[in-house]
């Protein structure tokens, strides 16, 4: 919320929010709401800030926790970056052997 609350706010820097709040949220009338509010200079930041901030956060939150599961995880994390590592070496060595082929290896 400091980041958001501190955000500037000269016309491309609310521009800049209302487009946060557009990406955020899924309510087509709160962003019209501060799109026209914007347009006739009749915006309130003390209103818009705060529900951005908290738009970003719901959204942002799942993901959050995830990494706090993962990082507590490591065992899952190494063992699906191993699985990952053989993957590509077999796609690797397929697509190598292609191209020998191909250039007469």
């Amino acid at each position: 919320y400091k980041k958001i609350k501190s955000a500037v706010t000269t016309d491309k820097g609310a521009e800049n929010l209302i487009d946060l709040l557009e990406e955020f949220s899924d309510d087509k009338e709160l962003i019209k709401r501060f799109r026209d509010e914007f347009k006739t200079q009749k915006i309130k930041y003390s209103e818009l800030k705060p529900i951005l901030a908290q738009t970003i956060s719901k959204t942002l939150k799942p993901i959050q926790e995830k990494r706090v599961r993962l990082i507590k995880d490591k065992k899952y994390v190494l063992a699906v970056l191993a699985d990952g590592a053989n993957n590509a070496r077999q796609i690797a060595r397929k697509n190598l052997k292609e191209i020998k082929k191909i250039i007469g290896l």
